[in-house]
Order: structure tokens, then sequence, then C-alpha cells
């Protein structure tokens, strides 16, 4: 054995350990940055109110944010009900109305596609 030969262990156990460092700093900056950059999306902070009438079923927005038309999913007895908003968005004020509705009992659900939170569900009765 030579004594030079004495360094190359040491300097080959510090060049592993960056790397090894090097590595790991890159796998913890990859997966920050991967869930930095996911949208969080919450659901809106809305007040509806489901009335019942002659032959029909009217949805009002009474109060809070407005909702994008296309994230919400509106259903009458588990059947989802297709509807049309002014200017693509349902907002306070604004009223939907689903006519042709049998007489009796019907349940309401009013769903934040997106978020899947149940905005509304209620049951209204249908004279």
């Amino acid at each position: 054995m030579r004594k030079d030969e004495k360094g190359v262990s040491p300097v080959i156990g510090v060049i592993l350990m960056v790397a090894v460092t090097v590595i790991l700093a890159a796998v913890v900056w990859t997966f920050v940055n991967t869930y930095a950059s996911t949208k969080i999306i919450k659901a809106p902070s809305a007040a509806l109110q489901a009335v019942g009438g002659k032959d029909k079923i009217t949805i009002k927005h009474i109060g809070g944010e407005p909702i994008k038309c296309d994230e919400l999913e509106i259903k009458i007895d588990d059947t989802p009900e297709s509807f049309e908003c002014s200017e693509n968005y349902f907002s306070v004020g604004d009223v939907l109305t689903f006519s042709n509705v049998p007489p009796g009992a019907h349940t309401v659900t009013v769903v934040h596609v997106p978020t899947g939170t149940i905005l509304l569900d209620t049951t209204v009765k249908v004279s």
C-alpha cells in the first residue's frame, strides 16, 4: 500500500455525498413546484331557494357569489335537468324555472360540480 492512496477514499465519499444531496434537492423541488402549481378550486358561497308552484319549480339565487352556469348541476328527484342562465352566470336575483312538474313533493338538489359541494338540497311541494 502506498502512502498517497489514503486520500482517495475520503474524496470519493465527499463527491458521493454532494451528488446525493443535489439529487435529493432536485426531487424535493420538483414535488414542491408541482404541488404549488395545482389550482385550488373552492365552492362558491351562495344562498339558493327552491319554491314549488302550480306545475313548476323555481330556483332563486337570493344571496352570495355568482356561479358559472356550466359548473352547476340541478336535479329534481335525482334526474338532471337542463337549464340556461343569462350571461353564463347564475347571480343574485336570477331565477330558474322548471315547468311541467307533476304534483307532489319533489327533492331539488343543486351541486357545484368542480368541488362536488351541494349548494341546495330541499323538498318542495308542487300543486
